[in-house]
């Protein structure tokens, strides 16, 4: 759940079906006033939805979301917007892009693994939100337009993009796990002035090498008698 700008109602996601575990995922948005009270349907998707945020003028929701019908094998999340007039019908910004938002690559090596995702975060003047991205291998910062849903990059680097506020995020490489960086836009991020140092100084870490396997056309010896 999380507050709308005003704090005067709380949007949180349900799923309103009996037994739902034997249905394709589905959820939808709702809010309620903040001293309690009956709950109204904001929006609804086919699929579910996820990581709310209200915008600053508080006239507009994004959250990520997929698309789980018809069934497939693998729903690929995408990025709305919805007003918060309940009843609205979200956009989907991100139809036509063919990466995976709000996500990253998998593994266990995340830290702190406790922690709870970051929410989209908006621009200043409402224009944007800013969101992490997965694309070949890597997590980057995007800044989605929502009036027109174009991607723009913000930062670039093959790292994993874990978390992020206004201008520090939490990346991981295959060599530095965890670190914070200063975001630069457009450009690999930077390190903060003695970020992580006593402990990047004690450790000595190696890039792991891509893995490799003969080529067919050479042939192996045969063993001797």
């Amino acid at each position: 759940p999380v507050w709308s700008t005003d704090g005067s109602r709380i949007y949180f996601t349900s799923t309103r079906v009996r037994e739902p575990y034997y249905q394709l995922e589905r959820s939808e948005l709702y809010a309620v006033a903040a001293d309690g009270g009956d709950i109204t349907k904001v929006a609804a998707i086919e699929g579910g939805i996820g990581r709310i945020s209200p915008s600053p003028d508080g006239k507009w929701i994004a959250f990520g979301g997929s698309i789980t019908t018809p069934a497939r094998s693998y729903d690929q999340p995408d990025f709305f917007v919805v007003s918060t007039t309940p009843g609205s019908t979200p956009r989907n910004l991100t139809a036509s892009y063919d990466y995976d938002v709000l996500s990253g690559p998998g593994g266990d090596q995340r830290a702190p693994r406790g922690s709870s995702p970051s929410q989209p975060l908006w621009t200043k003047d409402g224009r944007a939100v800013i969101i992490n991205s997965a694309e070949r291998g890597s997590a980057n910062l995007v800044s989605i337009d929502i009036d027109s849903g174009r991607v723009t990059p913000i930062t670039t680097g093959h790292h994993d993009v874990q978390a992020w506020t206004n201008n520090v995020i939490l990346i991981s490489t295959p060599t530095i796990i965890g670190d914070l960086s200063r975001i630069t836009h457009g450009r690999p991020p930077g390190r903060p002035p003695d970020g992580h140092k006593t402990l990047s100084v004690a450790l000595t870490l190696t890039r792991p090498h891509a893995p490799t396997s003969p080529s067919s056309r050479h042939q192996h010896a045969a063993p001797r008698a």
